[in-house]
């Protein structure tokens, strides 16, 4: 399966085009099944038409040549006839001689007329088969010549004919040959076959509805998996995404994935954390050791950053910076001080778990609130272009600057940041520092435990 939604993903207009063709190659096969039913069809209705036309031309034949029939007088046959024409498929019956006279008719108005063009079509000789006209869907003629049909003696002697009276000779004496029509009406097999093909055409239209249905169905599944593959693409590029593009920026491109990224001013509270000592862990620990160290280190810190509303945009070696951002200019300075406050607790529990045999682990933090350009840096060079969404400003000065002063497992406030707090937490003031490229000296304040 996922093979197959490998090559269709790579071929985006493979899917379509062999929807396309399965489904063309499926009407094809109904339209050619359909045209064969119908003409099975119609060559079954003619069949069927040729068969009773025989079978009626057979009747009259053993009609003609039984002798009891032979005893009957005209106006007898011509019963017989009108009684075999009450059948619903059946327009007429008669027996011609070889001139085309009629001698005997299902319609007694008709006996003693004169019908020659019905032998033409018909076979010379007896025992030929039954020929008819051409089919013009409505009425088909069948006959077939008789031979020594009639023209027989028959004893009469004590003999009552079924009308009284002495019997007749059924044809006259000079008669050697005898033509027998048939006559059948094609509308009442029409509607056999109308029928047949109304219930084909049923079937036929419900099985391409069927796979017309499939080949959707199939298409709509096909499509599904190929739609829930490149989520699951999305989603696992997401991942991979978060793991170095600051959330914030992820969130903004999912709302708008147009946006510029290009730095505005906005209040922030920017925190800057680094681990002291690390020269003298990475003496005294294996490379290895030390890097899960700071990964176990940092995998905490990072989850107090994201609870209080923070966004790590940077990290290098052993240190990293976040923007606090959520909230008003009041709120977020806290958030800032209270995750700060979780981390010097996080170090204090990592440290109590740690070998003893290794130096302890102390965090410097640095937080400073107020107005930076926030957005995305872009750095232009002759490989390409690389883009970094940080905070640029004094107040990001600052914060670096209070990290880089504060001793190990200590956290140092900007003067902004302070002023925000009104006395929530306890704070300690420094007094007045001086910074490399910072003009006017800083109020500092450390921050106390809880």
């Amino acid at each position: 399966m996922d093979r197959a939604a490998g090559f269709f993903r790579d071929r985006p207009f493979a899917s379509f085009w062999g929807i396309a063709f399965a489904t063309g190659v499926l009407l094809t096969l109904l339209v050619f099944f359909f045209y064969s039913s119908s003409r099975r069809q119609t060559e079954f209705v003619e069949k069927m038409v040729a068969l009773r036309g025989a079978a009626l031309i057979s009747a009259l034949e053993a009609s003609v040549h039984a002798e009891m029939h032979l005893r009957w007088n005209r106006e007898g046959f011509e019963v017989l006839l009108r009684e075999l024409a009450k059948k619903e498929d059946v327009q007429y019956l008669a027996i011609l001689d070889e001139a085309g006279a009629i001698l005997a008719h299902s319609d007694p108005e008709q006996t003693g007329q004169h019908m020659p063009s019905l032998l033409d079509f018909v076979s010379e000789g007896g025992g030929g088969e039954a020929r008819r006209t051409p089919w013009d869907g409505s009425v088909v003629v069948f006959g077939r010549r008789l031979k020594d049909a009639g023209g027989r003696e028959v004893p009469t002697a004590g003999m009552e004919t079924m009308h009284g009276g002495r019997p007749e000779k059924a044809w006259p004496e000079d008669m050697e040959k005898l033509t027998a029509v048939a006559a059948i009406r094609v509308a009442e097999f029409e509607k056999i076959r109308q029928q047949a093909f109304r219930q084909t055409s049923l079937i036929l239209l419900v099985g391409g509805l069927l796979g017309v249905g499939a080949v959707f169905v199939s298409f709509v599944f096909q499509g599904y998996q190929l739609a829930h593959s490149n989520l699951r693409r999305l989603e696992r590029a997401r991942d991979v995404l978060n793991k170095f593009v600051p959330s914030a920026v992820v969130q903004l491109l999912e709302r708008e994935p147009d946006a510029a990224l290009e730095k505005t001013e906005q209040d922030v509270t920017v925190m800057f954390l680094d681990i002291a000592g690390y020269v003298s862990l990475s003496e005294a620990m294996a490379g290895e050791q030390l890097n899960c160290l700071i990964e176990r280190c940092f995998a905490r810190f990072l989850d107090l950053i994201r609870r209080h509303g923070g966004d790590v945009t940077e990290t290098a070696g052993d240190g990293l910076m976040a923007l606090f951002r959520s909230g008003s200019p009041r709120v977020h300075p806290q958030e800032a001080v209270r995750a700060a406050l979780g981390i010097q607790r996080a170090a204090e529990a990592l440290n109590a778990e740690r070998d003893p045999a290794f130096p302890p682990i102390r965090v410097r933090i640095g937080v400073n609130s107020g107005a930076c350009l926030v957005g995305s840096t872009k750095i232009r060079g002759a490989s390409g272009e690389r883009w970094t969404f940080t905070a640029t400003g004094q107040v990001t000065n600052i914060a670096a600057r209070l990290c880089a002063q504060a001793a190990g497992g200590e956290a140092l406030l900007g003067p902004e940041t302070a002023d925000r707090l009104h006395e929530r937490f306890r704070l300690e003031s420094l007094g007045e520092h001086n910074f490399k490229n910072v003009t006017e000296p800083v109020r500092v304040f450390r921050l106390g435990q809880a």
